[in-house]
């Protein structure tokens, strides 16, 4: 573990150092994951840990909603959240359900427990190890994704059977500055959004 700020416990940064045929098997998890749990179970507004994805996209986003509300005289309400600790108070054993949950290949989930079971710690070398069994390994490819999986499931449960949050009518198969387009309901599409996400840092956003 590595301190960042002095003395102070809440300043203690896990880091993990995996062996190099640890880091080709993670790789290779990595790709499947991302082929079976990412594009079904990560939301579009999740701009952290993907390619192509960046910060501009969510400032955007976000410019947008604050224009059309402006436009349309509707308050914009905003919350701003930042989770402490994200990657080290994800639980394993519930990360572990949610992907056999999502229909992962059988044995996928096991293979990734298996990375880390046995997890041991100190701080720097003055302690002695101690277990860890909480978390995902902020030195491992495979923790964005687990982490945005585990971020996603727990929206997903926050917002059940919630319809809060912003509407948006969509047409791109016309021209977008043709404003006549979207006068036809059954040719427009109609996306929720709740929510702006880069990592953990996220953005929940509603109208009154």
């Amino acid at each position: 573990m590595q301190c960042t700020s002095g003395s102070q416990p809440l300043g203690i940064k896990p880091t993990g150092s995996p062996s190099n045929s640890g880091k080709i098997f993670a790789w290779n998890l990595l790709n499947r994951l991302s082929t079976h749990i990412t594009p079904e179970v990560v939301p579009e507004t999740q701009c952290g840990f993907r390619v192509n994805r960046n910060t501009v996209d969510l400032i955007f986003c976000f410019r947008k909603l604050q224009e059309k509300c402006i436009e349309q005289d509707r308050p914009l309400y905003v919350v701003f959240v930042d989770f402490s600790k994200a990657f080290d108070t994800v639980g394993r054993t519930g990360l572990w359900q949610l992907l056999r949950k999502y229909e992962c290949p059988e044995k996928f989930p096991t293979m990734i427990e298996a990375l880390y079971t046995g997890t041991m710690a100190n701080v720097s070398v003055v302690s002695e190890s101690f277990s860890v069994t909480n978390g995902v390994k902020q030195s491992c490819v495979l923790a964005p994704t687990l982490f945005s999986t585990f971020l996603s499931a727990m929206f997903d449960e926050a917002f059940r059977d919630m319809g809060d949050g912003i509407y948006i009518q969509s047409r791109q198969s016309a021209d977008l500055f043709n404003v006549a387009h979207f006068r036809a309901k059954a040719k427009t599409t109609r996306i929720l959004m709740r929510e702006l996400l880069f990592a953990a840092d996220s953005a929940l956003v509603a109208l009154c």
